[in-house]
């Protein structure tokens, strides 16, 4: 199975782009699984996601990169041997660093993982107060990424867009980056398309 995750801070359009990519690949057939992590105890997302007929996982009351790090290699053992996915989308919470999901997801290689893509989202309007705060885990974030898709195009201003997209292209050069609406999630973007496959 085809491991897809999907990362970025709180409110940058994850879970939105996670919904549309699951809706594109229900539509083409193809058998979908998506795993949650929230730090909190109650799941918020699975809602939404149970809304589109998903197999949805959840993975609570922690982080997969730190706290729950055994609960993720646990979890794709457990889809691999009773769902057998072709896809997976991993939604990790917005304050998983990549770095310590690629330790895990090596430790967890067992699980039937053929091959892993990395999909970072980045929020325009607060970029440049969350490089600030957290440069570290968002510039991890980039540079992890296979490719990125710049949200809220129909509310940014065209200087954080263009913003946005010279920031993650100084840290990885040629790194495909695609623009988004909030009401279009990845603007017909196929994972074909984003990940040039």
């Amino acid at each position: 199975m085809q491991l897809i995750v999907i990362s970025g801070f709180l409110g940058s359009g994850k879970t939105t782009a996670m919904l549309s990519f699951a809706r594109e690949l229900a539509a083409e057939g193809r058998k979908v699984a998506i795993i949650v992590n929230e730090i909190g105890a109650i799941g918020i997302d699975n809602v939404l996601l149970k809304q589109i007929g998903a197999n949805v996982w959840e993975i609570l009351g922690g982080c997969i990169c730190c706290s729950l790090a055994g609960e993720l290699g646990t979890t794709l053992s457990r889809l691999a041997a009773d769902f057998a996915p072709e896809i997976v989308l991993l939604e990790p919470s917005g304050a998983s660093h990549p770095d310590t999901i690629k330790s895990v997801l090596r430790y967890a290689q067992g699980a039937s993982v053929s091959a892993t893509k990395w999909l970072a989202v980045i929020d325009p309007l607060r970029l440049e107060e969350l490089v600030y705060v957290l440069q570290p885990l968002m510039e991890s974030q980039v540079r992890t990424a296979d490719a990125v898709i710049i949200t809220k195009r129909d509310v940014a201003t065209m200087q954080q867009l263009d913003a946005a997209r010279n920031w993650a292209l100084g840290l990885q050069p040629g790194l495909a980056c695609f623009v988004a609406d909030m009401k279009n999630p990845v603007n017909a973007l196929s994972l074909k398309e984003v990940f040039d496959a």
